[in-house]
């Protein structure tokens, strides 16, 4: 069992739905859409149901669909394109990042394949340092944070 509340519950019917339907038939027709198209749809339903599972109760997750799905307010807060709700630098991180996360890596390393044989030790040294550089900077940024909830505190 994973959770105190009901949401949880929703959370597993949500993903146990997914594998159901893609079992019975999107495996199938997937082949027929580019990978990228395929990649976008899961990371896009998979954090749609991530909401049931992060929020405390079924309305404020209803709440939150609700106002993602709302684009009404685009046309009624024209400051959000001048920087007063997200600026620029904030924008590109976040385009960057959305970017980054659909790159098709399977095909960039088959391309790069033949370079990176003549590198093989200096790129896993590379990989190595990047990884505990990024170790490193996560964790001073969350104790910089001060206090972050646990996120089993319910339990």
């Amino acid at each position: 069992w994973h959770g105190a509340s009901f949401n949880f519950i929703l959370w597993g019917t949500f993903h146990g739905l997914l594998l159901v339907c893609d079992k019975l038939f999107w495996s199938k027709l997937s082949l027929k859409f580019p990978s990228y198209f395929n990649i976008a749809l899961t990371f896009t339903l998979v954090t749609l149901g991530w909401v049931l599972f992060r929020l405390p109760d079924i309305h404020s997750a209803m709440l939150f669909y609700q106002n993602l799905f709302d684009f009404s307010s685009l046309l009624q807060a024209p400051q959000i394109y001048r920087g007063a709700v997200i600026n620029n630098r904030a924008m590109a991180m976040l385009l960057t990042a959305a970017i980054l996360s659909f790159a098709p890596v399977e095909t960039l390393g088959r391309a790069f394949r033949p370079i990176a044989k003549r590198f093989t030790y200096s790129i896993s040294v590379g990989y190595g340092v990047a990884a505990i550089t990024l170790v490193l900077l996560s964790s001073s940024f969350l104790i910089a944070r001060g206090h972050t909830p646990f996120l089993y505190f319910r339990f």
